[in-house]
């Protein structure tokens, strides 16, 4: 309980249409609601001008170009510009480097036809290979959201050293069968959404001992964050929950991030409520009062795990850091390779 709130919980099911959008939004306005939570990005772009327009803030995992830093509009991490800026950066300076070649490296980039996360990670990346300050050569594939097997895509990017996955679900999964069943020897790295959401399926679709040694981009805690061989606060906190209220889906929960994701966006809400309702003015709305919460909201995470302290900056984007991780076969568990850091364009204080 948050005194001097009354907290209620409403949700509308698009089915994942999105002419269900404008609808939803409508209804659950409709019910009261003082703060939306969307997890689906195109559904929170729809909906920018509905926010700004009645003063009802929005929080979504996943941002965008055409809302990052807009009024009302606050997302937790996924922003795919600046993925793709950590990943080639990464690439370029760190990874490739140890691998002893002098030539550049040659960097293929798979997404769906499309999709906004294929768009915002090619532009990116085409725009890092123009510059003066990074050198590679740059391979791109686009599948269809219906595209059932890669054997084109995967023959046209078998020369690259390093391969960006951006696909999600089933076509993650079935791209990279194709690429193990056609002998592609070089690394596959996943963006954030790629992989470690799906991750169950990826290995379903090969035998999990060639996935050793995958990468992935990533912005939350793992189970293989530990200090002195417990447990990372943030993480025990996750486990003790899924014990308490999710215990026959243990197993399955652990193997994904939707838990604790689901846990992060609740320390937001919560957070921002609770200042809400002791900062709050006669004249306000507590749609207004959370949103001024939001703006001036401060969770210090960074002992628990995480790469920074959770605010909004100048992106309305709480969580900006990013690390690379490897999935290791025997352990069947993936691990941080590359601690936190934030992309270099945010690294002046951006």
């Amino acid at each position: 309980p948050i005194p001097g709130a009354d907290i209620k919980l409403a949700t509308y099911d698009t089915r994942m249409k999105y002419d269900r959008v404008p609808f939803g939004y409508q209804d659950l306005k409709g019910r009261g609601a003082d703060i939306f939570f969307n997890f689906n990005p195109i559904m929170q772009g729809m909906l920018i001008e509905d926010h700004q327009e009645d003063h009802i803030p929005s929080l979504s995992m996943v941002s965008s170009p055409t809302y990052v830093g807009q009024d009302w509009i606050y997302s937790f991490g996924v922003h795919y510009p600046l993925e793709a800026e950590a990943i080639a950066h990464w690439i370029v300076k760190e990874w490739w480097p140890d691998q002893g070649e002098e030539r550049a490296v040659k960097i293929g980039h798979v997404g769906i036809h499309g999709y906004g996360s294929t768009d915002q990670v090619s532009e990116k990346l085409q725009e890092m290979q123009a510059s003066d300050d990074y050198d590679f050569e740059l391979v791109e594939e686009e599948g269809l959201e219906t595209t059932p097997e890669w054997g084109s895509e995967v023959s046209a990017l078998s020369e690259c050293d390093i391969i960006i996955v951006n696909c999600v679900g089933p076509q993650a999964a079935s791209f990279v069968r194709d690429a193990k069943d056609r002998n592609y020897a070089g690394k596959l790295l996943g963006t954030s959404m790629a992989f470690l959401g799906f991750w169950e399926l990826v290995k379903d679709a090969v035998s999990p001992a060639e996935l050793d040694g995958t990468l992935a981009i990533h912005g939350h805690t793992l189970w293989t964050d530990k200090t002195d061989g417990e447990l990372v606060p943030f993480m025990a906190l996750v486990d003790n929950m899924l014990h308490t209220y999710r215990e026959s889906e243990y197993d399955n929960l652990r193997k994904g991030t939707s838990y604790m994701t689901g846990v992060e966006v609740g320390m937001v809400l919560e957070e921002a409520i609770r200042n809400a309702a002791e900062d709050k003015t006669a004249d306000q709305t507590w749609a207004e009062a959370i949103n001024a919460a939001m703006q001036d909201i401060h969770i210090d995470k960074t002992a628990d795990g995480f790469g920074e302290v959770w605010e909004c900056h100048d992106i309305n984007i709480l969580h900006r850091q990013l690390r690379v991780i490897e999935y290791r076969y025997p352990e069947d568990d993936w691990y941080e390779i590359r601690s936190w850091e934030l992309p270099p364009s945010l690294q002046s204080g951006g």
